[in-house]
């Protein structure tokens, strides 16, 4: 599993805003999206979202919860547990990640207001932040 206490030495930056509403991962090597879904969507509407996201180019799908979770900052105070330079508008976001022994009926979210993950029924409604 992802640590999501990532540190650097010196002056390398692990999250940068590209001013494109993207944001590099510099330790992961991933792109993220900056802001969010903007509302909430079931698990299978989430994983569309981010198949058709065209946001400085396409490629786009759900990270997995590992993934989400290294956004997680615990030195961030409750309530806003998203790293720099994310926008945290909503506590719960969709993995891509299934809930076992239950994959059809259960998926992980992670909670930027706590910085926990959890699960929940594939069709209530979460907010979306698309990876690729």
């Amino acid at each position: 599993e992802v640590d999501a206490m990532f540190t650097f030495s010196g002056d390398k930056a692990r999250f940068t805003a590209k001013g494109d509403g993207t944001v590099a991962d510099a330790f992961l090597g991933l792109t993220w999206q900056q802001g969010d879904s903007g509302k909430g969507y079931t698990w299978a509407e989430a994983k569309t979202y981010c198949t058709n996201l065209v946001l400085a180019g396409t490629g786009w799908r759900l990270p997995t919860v590992c993934e989400l979770k290294s956004l997680v900052d615990m030195s961030q105070p409750v309530g806003n547990k998203i790293a720099a330079p994310f926008q945290n508008s909503n506590p719960w976001f969709w993995s891509a990640t299934a809930y076992q022994p239950s994959p059809s009926s259960g998926a992980w979210l992670v909670s930027f207001d706590y910085g926990y993950s959890n699960f929940n029924g594939v069709a209530d409604n979460y907010r979306v932040r698309c990876v690729r």
